[in-house]
């Protein structure tokens, strides 16, 4: 990491503006002190939103949630962790509804209508290793981890690891 990057880091801190600057190298995205995104546009929409199953908002207090939210259609959270907890919680509301296998439930998450659904479920099976027409245990936290990262990536691209999905589903 670049060490101006640092060094202007702890001077803002020093100063009292509270910025905490993390993946600066990659250039993705800076939190102010109260959780506030500070968004820089090269960076999917997920990851920008700290929302990386690109949920829609649709009135859904989520915990979590960012207080302001700048995004017209998507949730912004304060972490992605926050944005994982909110995609088990979806998936396990699926599975009490009857949508229980992965095929399924990434029918019902991305419709036909706004997707290419077949290439989404095929991804996140051989992402996976589970089947499209086996049953998902949303109650085993493993697994449950495993298909949300596999969404995310599906969703926003390869910018989270196994321990931030684990940690949201965690939340949940």
């Amino acid at each position: 990491m670049n060490k101006w990057v640092l060094l202007s880091a702890a001077i803002a801190s020093v100063a009292g503006i509270g910025y905490v600057i993390y993946r600066a190298a990659t250039g993705s995205t800076a939190t102010s002190g109260t959780g506030e995104n500070i968004v820089r546009s090269n960076q999917p929409r997920g990851v920008r939103n700290n929302n990386p199953l690109n949920i829609r908002d649709n009135g859904t207090d989520w915990r979590g949630m960012c207080e302001i939210n700048t995004d017209p259609s998507f949730v912004q959270f304060e972490s992605a962790e926050y944005g994982f907890r909110a995609g088990a919680r979806i998936l396990r509301t699926y599975y009490r509804s009857g949508y229980k296998t992965l095929s399924q439930m990434i029918s019902r998450w991305a419709p036909v209508s706004e997707n290419d659904t077949a290439t989404y479920i095929r991804n996140v099976s051989n992402w996976t290793g589970i089947g499209p027409h086996q049953t998902i245990d949303v109650y085993d936290r493993n697994t449950l981890s495993n298909v949300l990262l596999a969404m995310s990536r599906q969703e926003s691209g390869p910018y989270y690891d196994i321990g931030t999905a684990r940690d949201g589903v965690m939340l949940a």
